[in-house]
């Protein structure tokens, strides 16, 4: 039984047409702070399907909500749609290494992390890292 709030809360998160892009992800941010972790991920993905030019992040933000709603398969997904935007986004393939390693794949997740260190273009990214 989902609540009234839940539903409306994912009509306003971009399931109707009318809403713009951004709309959307600001209703996403909302959502993820709210700890809505899955309506988030699921109006992330409708934002970057309604905005081409920020997809990859979308994408990445997806990913981060599925982590942290335990949804990793998803995650993965979602963190690899980004890479394939944007294959020198650091933080992609961090998401992506996150998933991995959730979802028990370490040698995977290694890789990842290795990846993401040799596209990190500057120190503090890699300390990040």
């Amino acid at each position: 039984a989902m609540s009234a709030a839940t539903a409306t809360a994912g009509r306003d998160c971009g399931f109707s047409t009318a809403q713009t892009a951004e709309e959307v992800a600001q209703c996403a941010r909302a959502a993820y702070k709210r700890e809505e972790y899955a309506v988030a991920a699921r109006a992330f993905e409708q934002a970057a399907q309604l905005d081409p030019v920020k997809a990859a992040l979308m994408h990445c933000n997806a990913a981060a909500a599925h982590g942290a709603n335990g949804t990793h398969d998803l995650a993965l997904i979602q963190a690899d749609a980004a890479i394939a935007l944007d294959p020198c986004s650091v933080k992609a393939h961090y998401r992506r290494a996150l998933a991995l390693h959730a979802l028990g794949r370490y040698a995977d997740a290694i890789d990842a992390c290795d990846y993401a260190i040799q596209t990190a273009d500057t120190a503090s990214a890699k300390q990040q890292l």
